[in-house]
């Protein structure tokens, strides 16, 4: 491990057309002690040429070429290769200040934190480097706390479950891998596992990443099913996390609970216009089984949300669907 230096990690696939824009935004970084590291996911597209490209003509960009996995092997390759003190993941179409490492390096160090995290502004899909208003940010105090994980909880415009707005010890990354096996949601597994080792958590409301909306990204198609396998490994985690506090795990426990119920109930209903016998069939079942694993503390939840999970369980999927769906009584379902 090299003191000082930051490893940025880039996982790449079929970014082309933004990728140039990417690179450019590390390569002006005000921190110069930095190696970034690409890790092209087996592209269909020139991105390895464009990342060869980089590599020749700035030493401190290497590249390695992979079959594809998927971006949580890509960025646990960068891991295995980083050599830094500290570690950034930033995503191949997103681009970031040209102050963002030197600034959350600072946070790291005046706050003696693990992370330091940082706002961020959502980008036009055609949004060029040095072509929007993506200039210096307005100067914020950054702020430190002694739980991330209650952090996250109550500061969920800072600090949230993506990856890329963040700087992290790379002691405390290598501690922890990206799920291979999980088809979605690997930056919120990633996140909740890093958040209840960490000690401390610097936030700088300042928006030092510009991230790029685009209509094909991974994270805008809905899968129920890939959602669901999330939610029920997101709560075993929660029901096994130690070195908590009592509030801490109560909180964690308490959204894992949460989130079941939206990725069995919530969201499958509201997905459809019209909710089909088959997805209330499919609620039903899934239900019963976390219920039956002992997954759901049904305390956790609201009485809304209570009372509709019964209906559910009982068969009475159509009356549930009416008040997830209708809203009726202006319940906040």
């Amino acid at each position: 491990m090299e003191k000082g230096l930051i490893s940025v990690i880039v996982p790449v696939y079929g970014v082309e057309q933004y990728l140039r824009c990417c690179l450019e935004s590390i390569a002006n970084q005000s921190y110069t002690n930095f190696e970034c590291i690409c890790v092209d996911d087996g592209s269909p597209d020139n991105s390895y040429k464009i990342l060869q490209e980089y590599c020749t003509k700035d030493p401190r960009f290497s590249t390695v070429r992979t079959q594809n996995r998927g971006v949580s092997a890509a960025r646990n390759e960068g891991i295995d290769r980083a050599r830094g003190e500290y570690i950034a993941f930033i995503d191949g179409d997103d681009f970031i200040y040209f102050r963002f490492l030197e600034q959350l390096q600072n946070d790291i160090t005046l706050h003696h934190t693990d992370i330091a995290c940082c706002g961020f502004q959502p980008v036009t899909e055609g949004a060029k480097y040095f072509s929007t208003s993506f200039q210096a940010p307005p100067h914020h105090n950054s702020f430190s706390s002694s739980s991330p994980l209650l952090s996250f909880f109550r500061q969920r415009e800072l600090v949230n479950v993506v990856v890329w707005n963040k700087l992290y010890l790379a002691d405390l990354v290598k501690k922890h891998r990206f799920s291979e096996e999980l088809p979605c949601a690997e930056d919120d597994m990633f996140t909740y596992q890093v958040l209840c080792s960490a000690k401390k958590i610097a936030c700088n409301p300042a928006k030092l990443v510009s991230y790029r909306n685009r209509k094909s990204s991974l994270s805008k198609n809905y899968n129920s099913d890939a959602k669901f396998k999330f939610a029920c490994a997101f709560a075993d985690f929660a029901q096994h996390a130690e070195g908590l506090t009592a509030e801490e795990h109560r909180s964690l426990k308490k959204k894992a609970v949460n989130v079941l119920y939206r990725e069995t109930i919530k969201t499958p209903f509201r997905a459809q216009p019209l909710v089909s016998q088959e997805t209330i069939a499919s609620a039903r079942e899934r239900l019963l089984s976390v219920t039956n694993k002992g997954q759901i503390d049904y305390k956790s939840l609201c009485p809304q949300y209570r009372m509709v999970c019964w209906l559910v369980k009982i068969g009475q999927g159509r009356l549930a669907v009416i008040l997830v769906c209708g809203r009726l009584f202006n319940w906040k379902l």
